[in-house]
């Protein structure tokens, strides 16, 4: 463990001394032992050293934000302070949540999920961003409140803390299965167990082991003998009786037999094991699992592979968490599906009235117009009968009928029939009928209607609620219930209480393996535990259902989740945490709050309640009222500071604010509801009576049954007496004075609509009456309106555009959604001409707009409107607007208005009114206006009942019920009733003491046990203890929050285990845990470490640096997310355009054209037309179906055309009423006779002739909705002039008014991605490129004509083989084609097709110039037949043809074939646009989509930068042009300025891959989050580098901590902190070397780090570069490499040589070698890549490429099998006399081979157990002890070694044990030569560090490469995730290879590495575009001394300014 205040000495020192540019001297001499160092500098002396220092700040300033505007906030800026609780307060509907939710948590959580993906964020809710000017400081953001908590009937305790998961997870994976029936285990048995088992049991004895073939089946079975006969088998146990299977009797058929064969007979002891392992196996194999012993005297004992009861047979289904789910169908309750209860029809919901008879409806069933029952269907005619019959008639009263009477009526009489008749009259017929049928019973007919799923709503009220028999409410099947664990089942500990879970958990007695799996499971249960009990939740048990829990033990079940989360650093906002919470929770709640402070949060509560706000550190007080009264800052401060404000919380804060009290002598009515023997839930039998006519509050801590006595017991009691419809009640004894209350009305907190469109006015019923005062009105009244025009929901009057909502909705996809203003009617709803109607000045917009209490000012004197408005103003909603939308409204708003609903209404008998928590939400000055009108009611003489925990409101009351005394168990029980004060004089009440006391700041005795665990888990550090993720060897280790801190350590070392696997597996789940279950779903969060503790841990993100997609549909605009915006903006702004003619298609209806027509020819005459005939179009339509020659007659056709569709249409317009035409625009009058002159061009049909002006606007919008039904949308209008007409297009759907192209639906972003069907371009599917027919390979021989004269068609032709006999020859479909359309454009084939004219060519080939359509007659005879076929069709070309083919091909074979005659290129269709031709014409800015992907990103960041919309275009997509600018931005500030948006992903470099991932995450302004990198710098030049430093302490500097799992030495030395894990890689590392400084790390003589950042690994490979041997072999190159972005490069590589290949990203090294010079040495065409090969090859006949990629993905991947050992090693070990002796084979060694692998762990040595959202646990395999292999396959031996022994070795230890086998050995021998003696053979590849990966590679290439000459080899970044010490060896094996002979290339930016090269080729000078040249050849030395040289400066040997004293130890040089 690193002590901090030493960190903070050394790193803010050192920052400070580094950042001012000085050298750093010597701090002080230290000797640091394995990770701890000692400073004796205190804290505070650090602190006074210097100011801000930039790294490692210990504290951020507040959170800032100005310019407000969010709702209704005004503007004001407000700081809050940091690590404080800080309470947000004021009147309701102030603006407090517009603050802390829509604008805080809003922005905070929005920028923490902008780091998740796209597809991650449309499930996770999509966050607007806030209205407001700047926020600084913000971290992630967690909001708790009571709507976050599942309340459905599914949720319980345990799903909502999901302790109940983890149990799940605990009984899958360790539990035992037992038999539901009889209750014994179900375990099944390995065979090898079975072995050992038979022979200890039958040692010496002889027995027969069989295998069940039939068991108790009916049959002869002569088929089963014969098959055992035909196998070989002798015997077989027939019915008991062991005989020989050909004296087998013949069985009788219909009697039942078993029968089992006998394996075999054998006597037991030690030398035959091997031969009863075969038996038993064949057994297992021939009985399906199981086996049967039979000893001398046919005694039996039997085994199973499978989990079965040994008595029942019946077999356990596999151990699943789903199977421990009621959630899931494979673990629910079949009888109740998983709810524990059942809805089953009840006698008591069935009889209504007992002193009812059946006539009368004493039975709820009867239907409502009396004489007939429903269920079952039966008129009281036919029930007669059955009365008749059962001895009970239908006038007695329901209770005074015999018990057979009332059974016989409700279950049914059996079989029994009755006499029943039937008659109708129809119109063709009557008649009638008599038969005898049954009769069912209510109760039976409810049930089959119920499960026939019919009538479910009607048959809802007949039914009742029980607890489920089956599985008696556990909600649980029979084997979830029946798995134990330590002799416990799970619905046994889903009873306990919370409280008791860790003492029952530790009583459990564990197994070995058991207590293995359970440890992390058990220790995360405790933990959630313990958190619910310190928040005071310990009562309650797990499988409490979240529907019975009440407002504040929800509230505290999610603070405890957020409490056992331990996260640091994060914002927590809570709306109301005191709601539903009595005084005495309150301070619970407090404590916890108070604790999430002192973990080293922000919590920010809106809050009302007096005494927490006086307990809050910092208030914010909005107001000064609410609406547009509010949204003001009033004051902020301590408690003391904002109560000497002039606002109502300062009034508040000065007990300023007193609620009014009951009138003097109130006595009520002198009647009660007396409830007796009230035991529901927690109720204990109680009896309460609650006195009518007075105001009554119901109180007492959470929990303790105040819901359960008014909402569950006496509201559906009394719902039942007045025949409402309701759930039943909970259970009671008796409830009297029901006849004293004539009504019930409840008044709730839920919302008074679920849409914008309901409001105060609509809801109260104020609206109606002002719709008829407007419809009233003389303007309404000339015109014909009726009050249905003045509704914004009805068509006629609202505003159509945007069909009265006054906005349009704007769908953003992964965005949020933006509200735009409508832009036709300006926000106003309603359409102009009803805005027209004005009341007193206003209109009825302009009165919706008013608040109540301006709007009761204007209709004072109009009673109906009055009233409702003046009741909504006495409750103290004078704010609101009329026409305010419902969902805006607080909890307590929506209360208000519906109690001024009731107020207004005239009392019709005695009401009584329920209320439950009416102060929710509410101020206290709220509270004063409600506490008055509840006064109100009861003067009037109701009765009102108020569940409430405020005390003010309590003491206030007449009378008050108090339950308690506790919550849960302890709770249930009448502690006191009577007056407050009453109430308050008993000592039991803690309701009484908490209003004695009065409202204080929140105190209680603190839980130290709870205090200390909470500052244990707050810290300055990252603290992780106990860490064993994968090879983590249970370390511990402190990184320094707000840091930046790099984990660091040879390859293979645990460095990733720790930073990604643990610190942010950790930091990413607790963080995600916070969100909704549905989203946590799609976020895929990694397993829970296995770690014991991690203290101060923030939110974490994660930067991985891995490359992205080579899929051809990956650019870089898809990698980045750019592309999912342009997408978004594309469709939401776009201006939709003619893909052809390239006009603007607006979609208009006709009072929009009429507007723009009366602006545009304002004050003009003309006339409105509609287009119908176009000669020019058809024209254009011909010319597209003509060619050449043919031209000229098309024009002709056309205007024909005209004329003749002319004479039939002009008699309909005639007799439609029109009676004028424009002919080429002259108006002539339309007649029978008239005809068009010769020429005629264009004909408009007249629809009216107007002056252009604003009284003519509605017969010109009258005239526009005429042409769209006459010419398909289009619309013209004419102007009049002398010299000629003017012409104007429109079109009523938005198509192009010259080819009529239109959308056909809305444009969606899917539209604008080529990777939707909807949305890519139909000839290439979206991928730029397609198939295409290439006309040099179609005419592969164009000296020959295409087709010869009829008769020659036997004569080879220009196209050859399949293709030609297709298209050319044999008098088929095609050839007629051809020949027709040679002819009909005077085409000679006969002449060879290479000396036909280039336009011939191209019509031939590809159809241009081609008519639409050519008639083809082909004739055919034969010997019987005579046919002729005539076709028309389409001419695409020779190629087309073939394109076609391809296209529909769908046999493989068939493309294959055509594939050789084609190539792919650009796509014809969209010229590489890659989108379908109707998005990719939309507009921005005048530019199309594909043309902004062109763009490269710098050019895209300026014309985006330079970007203007109009003003709906905006402020629709304004958030997404700020993200498009904001990526842009990022891309460019890590150097890919140059990359073009729609570069393929597959063709970037290895760097510019990385920081393309790297940009999109780097983006987030927020604070205290916990950034995670993996090698960030992997593929960058060290400039590169360098400016990635530059982020990541940008990253840190604001406040966040930046852990980077890294092996740059660069990026290391400027480092705040290192951790170096080691000291080996494997099993040899998982420990902390040593943690501090750089300088510290430097100091530290173990660690290899540090020894690399003093340069000695460099020095040593220098060392060992002089000491090698140059060997002067030949050369081999290439000349003029072009690919991508190389500019005719020239590279040779020399034998014997080591060539490095350098130059920053993305300059083209890999274009060069992988995909040119590799490409070009393995033989491949060059297809233009480069222009020729030079050099000789020198005999090399191998081209080796290496790379530090894994050797494998599975376990079963070893070295061993890499470099092809393990087939020497199976080969050695078959030839051993044993296993030749036992009839074994190669397979028999193999691990992955069924014959010798272990069959429990199936070759792989150990058992993975699923821990589902934990980490995986791989337990050693029980069978073969981790061994892999059979037993039988291990007792051969090789030198007294098993096969298992000699691959558990090292190569090393291996090279001596088979020192005499020369294949192994040369083997062996190789692998020692590249550094790899250490490994061991068995190791799993998955285990391997990236540069032992590499070198088990090269040692596998090496050894094919043997005797086969010289290699070219070539490594392209081989030092990608290597340490220094692994560059080190890798140099070593490097330069081995190099002397070898062989020509050794890398592709490199590692300088150590550059540095011992014989030669540097450099590409550069930039990337992209501005690289592709050698800048640069040389020695380094010369590269150092090269001024052009961009990588030379980096060249130089790192110079050490420091010197230190360490001391040199021999053992060093191997570590």
């Amino acid at each position: 463990m690193i002590h901090w205040q030493g960190y903070v000495a050394s790193n803010l020192y050192f920052n400070h001394r580094r950042d001012q540019g000085h050298v750093l001297p010597s701090i002080r001499k230290a000797r640091v032992r394995a990770g701890t160092c000692r400073w004796g500098l205190a804290l505070p002396a650090v602190e006074s050293l210097f100011g801000d220092a930039g790294g490692g700040a210990l504290s951020l300033g507040p959170i800032k934000l100005k310019g407000i505007r969010q709702n209704n906030l005004n503007g004001f800026d407000v700081e809050i302070p940091r690590g404080s609780l800080t309470g947000i307060t004021g009147v309701s509907g102030s603006g407090k949540s517009s603050l802390a939710f829509d604008t805080i948590f809003r922005e905070g959580q929005r920028r923490f999920l902008e780091t998740l993906s796209a597809y991650a964020r449309q499930f996770v809710g999509r966050m607007e961003k806030p209205d407001v000017d700047h926020i600084e400081g913000l971290a992630p953001a967690i909001a708790v409140d009571q709507r976050s908590v599942p309340r459905g009937a599914r949720s319980t305790v345990g799903t909502l803390t999901e302790i109940f998961d983890h149990l799940r997870v605990l009984y899958a994976r360790a539990g035992t299965a037992h038999c539901p029936e009889h209750g014994v285990p179900l375990t099944g048995r390995t065979p090898e167990s079975v072995v050992d088992e038979l022979l200890t049991a039958y040692e010496g004895q002889k027995i027969h082991i069989c295998a069940p073939v039939i068991r108790d089946r009916k049959g002869q079975h002569k088929s089963v003998f014969a098959d055992l006969t035909r196998k070989g088998f002798v015997r077989a146990r027939v019915n008991g009786e062991v005989i020989r299977i050909e004296d087998a009797p013949e069985l009788e058929r219909y009697v039942r037999h078993s029968i089992d064969v006998v394996v075999d007979r054998l006597s037991v002891n030690a030398d035959s094991k091997g031969r009863i392992r075969e038996a038993v196996a064949m057994a297992v194999e021939f009985g399906g699992g199981d086996i049967i012993a039979l000893d001398s005297e046919m005694g039996q004992r039997s085994w199973s592979t499978h989990r079965s009861c040994k008595q029942c047979g019946r077999e356990a289904p596999p151990l699943e968490p789903r199977l421990f789910s009621f959630n899931s169908p494979h673990g629910a309750c079949i009888d109740c599906n998983g709810l524990g209860r059942l809805r089953r029809p009840t006698i008591a919901k069935c009889v209504r009235d007992g002193s009812l008879s059946i006539r009368q409806g004493a039975l709820s069933v009867t239907r409502a117009s009396g004489g007939a029952l429903l269920f079952p269907k039966a008129d009281f005619k036919f029930l007669e009968a059955v009365a008749r019959e059962n001895d009970f008639d239908l006038d007695t009263p329901w209770d005074e009928l015999s018990d057979a009477g009332r059974a016989a009526v409700l279950q049914g009489t059996g079989e029994s029939r009755y006499t029943d008749y039937s008659n109708w009259a129809g119109a063709k017929s009557k008649g009638q009928v008599t038969w005898k049928r049954r009769y069912r019973g209510v109760l039976p007919s409810i049930r089959k209607s119920l499960d026939a799923g019919s009538k479910r709503k009607q048959l809802e009220r007949f039914l009742g609620e029980e607890v489920c028999g089956s599985c008696e409410g556990s909600r649980l099947g029979e084997y979830g219930r029946s798995v134990q664990l330590g002799g416990v089942t799970i619905d046994s500990i889903l009873g306990f209480p919370v409280s008791g879970l860790d003492a029952m958990l530790n009583g459990l007695h564990l197994s070995k393996r058991e207590a293995r799996i359970a440890r992390d499971l058990l220790t995360e249960i405790r933990r959630r535990s313990a958190f619910l009990v310190q928040v005071g939740l310990g009562y309650l048990t797990l499988d409490r259902s979240a529907d019975t829990l009440s407002g504040g033990e929800a509230q505290r079940i999610r603070l405890a989740a957020q409490l056992g989360a331990g996260l640091q650093g994060v914002l927590y906002v809570l709306d109301e945490p005191s709601i539903g919470l009595h005084a005495r929770d309150q301070s619970r709640l407090f404590r916890a709050l108070e604790g999430l402070r002192d973990l080293g949060n922000t919590v920010i509560v809106v809050e009302h309640d007096e005494a927490t706000l006086r307990g809050a550190d910092h208030l914010i007080d909005i107001g000064p009222g609410a609406g547009r009264s509010g949204g003001n800052l009033m004051a902020f401060g301590t408690p003391e500071e904002v109560s000497k404000a002039d606002s109502p919380t300062g009034a508040l804060l000065r007990g300023e604010l007193p609620l009014a009290k009951a009138s003097e002598g109130r006595v009520g009515l002198g009647a009660s509801l007396t409830i007796r023997g009230a035991e529901g839930n927690n109720l204990r039998g109680i009896d309460v009576e609650i006195p009518l006519g007075l105001f009554v509050a119901v109180s007492g801590v959470s929990g303790s049954g105040k819901s359960t006595l008014i909402n569950s017991t006496l509201r559906p009691a009394l719902m039942r007496h007045l025949e409402l419809e309701g759930p039943d009640p909970a259970p009671f004894s008796s409830i009297a004075g029901f006849e004293n209350v004539d009504a019930l009305v409840v008044i709730d907190a839920s919302p008074i609509g679920r849409t914008p469109r309901s409001n105060p006015a609509t809801y109260t019923g104020a609206f109606g009456p002002i719709r008829d005062l407007f419809a009233g009105l003389p303007e309404s009244k000339m015109r014909g309106w009726m009050p249905g025009r003045f509704s914004f929901n009805v068509a006629g009057g609202r505003c159509e555009a945007c069909g009265g909502a006054g906005a349009t909705y704007v769908e953003l996809q992964f965005l949020a959604p933006v509200t735009v203003t409508c832009e036709d009617c300006g926000g106003h709803r309603f359409g102009a001409e009803t805005l027209g109607v004005h009341f007193k000045g206003h209109s009825i917009a302009d009165v919706l707009d008013l608040s109540i209490e301006d709007a009761l000012e204007l209709f004072s004197d109009i009673p109906k409107i009055r009233i409702p408005l003046k009741t909504l103003f006495d409750v103290g909603l004078g704010y609101l607007r009329l026409g305010q939308p419902s969902t805006t409204l607080s909890g307590g708003e929506a209360q208000r208005i519906k109690l001024a609903k009731h107020l207004q209404k005239r009392p019709r008998g005695h009401t009584l009114y329920l209320l439950d928590e009416p102060t929710t939400g509410l101020h206290q000055a709220d509270v004063q206006k409600l506490v008055m009108s509840l006064h109100r009611l009861v003067d009037l003489g109701q009765s009102v009942i108020v569940i409430e925990h405020n005390l003010d409101l309590i003491s206030v009351a007449d009378h008050v019920i108090d339950l308690g005394p506790d919550g849960g168990d302890g709770g249930g029980a009448l502690v006191v009733c009577g007056t407050p004060a009453e109430v308050m004089a008993c000592e039991e009440s803690f309701t009484g003491q908490a209003m004695k006391a009065g409202p204080v700041a929140p105190k209680g005795a603190p839980n130290e046990k709870f205090i200390d665990e909470l500052a244990r888990g707050r810290s300055d550090t990252i603290s992780v203890r106990g860490a064993r993720t994968h090879n983590l060897k249970n370390i511990s280790v402190d990184i320094p929050r707000r840091s930046l801190t790099v984990v660091t350590g040879p390859s293979g070392s645990g460095k990733t285990s720790l930073a990604l696997d643990t610190i942010h597996a950790a930091g990413e789940r607790r963080f995600v845990d916070s969100l909704s279950t549905y989203a946590r779903q799609f976020l895929g969060t990694r397993d829970k470490p296995p770690v014991d503790r991690i203290d101060g841990l923030g939110p974490s993100v994660v930067v991985e640096a891995g490359g992205g997609g080579s899929h051809p549909r990956s650019t870089v605009a898809t990698s980045t997310e750019l592309h999912d915006y342009l997408r978004v903006l594309w469709s939401r702004a776009g201006v939709r355009r003619c893909p052809e003619h390239g006009q603007e298609l607006v979609k208009m209806d006709a009072g929009r054209i009429a507007k723009d027509v009366v602006k545009r020819f304002e004050g003009k005459r003309g006339w409105i037309v509609a287009p119908l005939f176009d000669a020019r179009v058809e024209s254009e339509q011909a010319k597209e179906e003509s060619a050449g020659p043919d031209v000229g007659e098309s024009k002709g056709s056309a205007a024909s055309k005209v004329f003749a569709d002319f004479g039939e249409a002009r008699s309909a317009w005639i007799a439609a009423g029109f009676a004028r035409v424009l002919i080429d625009g002259k108006e002539q009058r339309l007649t029978p006779d008239l005809t068009l002159p010769f020429g005629t061009v264009r004909v408009d049909l007249v629809l009216d002739r107007v002056t252009f002006d604003e009284p003519s606007r509605a017969r010109i919008a009258e005239a526009v909705e005429s042409a769209e039904n006459l010419s398909d949308g289009r619309v013209s209008v004419v102007e009049k002039l002398k010299g000629g007409n003017e012409r104007h297009e429109y079109s009523v759907r938005g198509n192009c008014t010259i080819c009529g192209f239109g959308f056909t639906e809305n444009l969606e972003p899917r539209h604008f991605s080529f990777n939707a069907h909807v949305g890519a371009c139909l000839d290439c599917s979206g991928l730029g490129a397609s198939w295409q027919c290439d006309p040099d390979l179609l005419i592969d021989q164009p000296e020959l004509p295409l087709a010869h004269a009829e008769g020659e068609n036997t004569a080879n032709t220009a196209i050859s083989g399949k293709l030609g006999r297709y298209l050319t020859k044999g008098k088929g479909f095609y050839e007629a084609m051809l020949r027709k359309v040679a002819s009909s454009h005077r085409i000679d084939l006969s002449l060879p097709f290479g000396k036909l004219p280039e336009a011939h060519k191209r019509l031939i080939l590809f159809g241009e110039g081609a008519r639409k359509s050519y008639a083809v007659a082909v004739a055919k005879e034969g010997a019987n037949f005579s046919m002729e076929q005539n076709y028309e069709a389409a001419w695409p070309g020779l190629c087309g043809h073939v394109d076609a083919w391809h296209r529909k091909s769908e046999d493989p074979a068939w493309s294959s074939a055509l594939e050789e005659f084609m190539a792919r290129k650009v796509c014809r269709g969209c010229n590489g646009e890659r989108l379908a031709p109707g998005p990719r014409s939309v507009t921005i800015g005048s530019k199309r989509l594909p043309v902004a992907l062109a763009f490269s990103v710098s050019e895209a960041l300026e014309w985006f930068g330079k970007l203007r919309l109009n003003k709906i275009a905006r402020q629709s997509v304004q958030t997404v042009l700020d993200e498009v600018r904001s990526r842009l931005e990022l891309l460019n500030r890590v150097g890919l300025g140059y990359l073009s948006l729609d570069r393929p992903m597959g063709t970037l470099s290895g760097g510019e891959m990385r920081r393309v991932r790297l940009s999109a995450n780097l983006g987030s302004n927020l604070v205290d989050v916990c950034y995670v990198l993996d090698e960030p710098t992997v593929g960058l030049h060290p400039a590169d580098v360098e400016m990635l430093t530059d982020a990541l302490k940008a990253m840190r500097d604001r406040g966040n901590t930046v852990i980077v799992v890294e092996h740059d030495e660069s990026l290391m030395r400027r480092a705040d902190y290192i951790v170096d894990i080691g000291p080996g890689a494997g099993r040899n590392g998982g420990n902390v070397v040593a943690a501090g400084t750089p300088e510290e790390i430097m100091a530290n003589p173990e660690s290899l780090t540090g020894r690399a950042l003093l340069g000695e690994f460099s020095t040593r490979a220098a060392r060992a570069k002089k000491n090698s041997k140059d060997c002067d072999g030949g050369k081999v190159g290439i000349r003029g490499a072009t690919l991508h972005n190389l500019n005719s490069v020239d590279f040779d590589a020399t034998f014997g040589s080591l060539t490095g290949v350098c130059g920053p990203s993305g300059s083209g090294k890999s274009s060069l070698i992988m995909d040119s010079f590799v490409p070009a040495l393995r033989g491949e065409p060059s297809e233009g890549r480069w222009k020729k090969v030079v050099g000789s090859l020198g005999g090399a006949r191998r081209v080796v490429v290496v790379d530090a990629s894994p050797i494998g993905r599975s376990p079963s991947s070893t070295p061993a099998t890499a470099v092809g050992l393990l087939e020497p090693i199976r080969n050695l070990f078959a030839r051993t006399p044993e296993a030749r002796m036992r009839g074994f084979t190669t397979s028999h060694f193999s691990y992955n081979s069924t014959k010798g692998r272990c069959p429990s762990c199936e070759g792989r040595g150990a058992t993975r157990v699923d821990m589902q959202f934990l980490a995986d646990l791989w337990l050693t395999c029980d069978d073969c002890d981790g061994k892999r292999y059979r037993p039988e396959v291990l007792e051969v031996r090789h030198r007294g070694y098993s096969v298992a022994d000699i691959l558990a070795m090292s190569v090393d230890e291996a090279a001596g044990v088979l020192e005499h086998q020369p294949a192994a050995m040369k083997i062996l021998g190789t692998m020692q030569k590249v550094g790899l003696g250490y490994i061991a053979l068995n190791q799993s590849s998955t285990t391997l560090s990236g540069g032992e990966a590499q070198r088990v590679k090269l040692a596998g290439e090496l050894m094919r490469a043997s005797g086969a000459g010289r290699s070219v080899v070539i490594l392209d970044e081989p030092t990608t995730g290597l340490h220094a010490s692994d560059v080190e060896r890798l140099i070593g094996v490097l330069l081995y290879i190099k002397e070898r002979g062989d020509a050794v290339i890398v592709i490199e930016h590692n300088t150590d590495l550059l540095r011992i090269c014989d030669e540097l080729v450099e590409l550069g000078p930039m990337g992209g575009n501005g690289g592709g040249r050698i800048i640069a050849t040389g020695t380094p030395a010369e590269l150092v001394k090269n001024k052009d040289s961009i990588t030379g400066p980096w060249l130089k040997p790192y110079q050490m300014k420091t010197k230190r004293a360490r001391k040199t130890t021999s053992s060093r040089g191997g570590a």
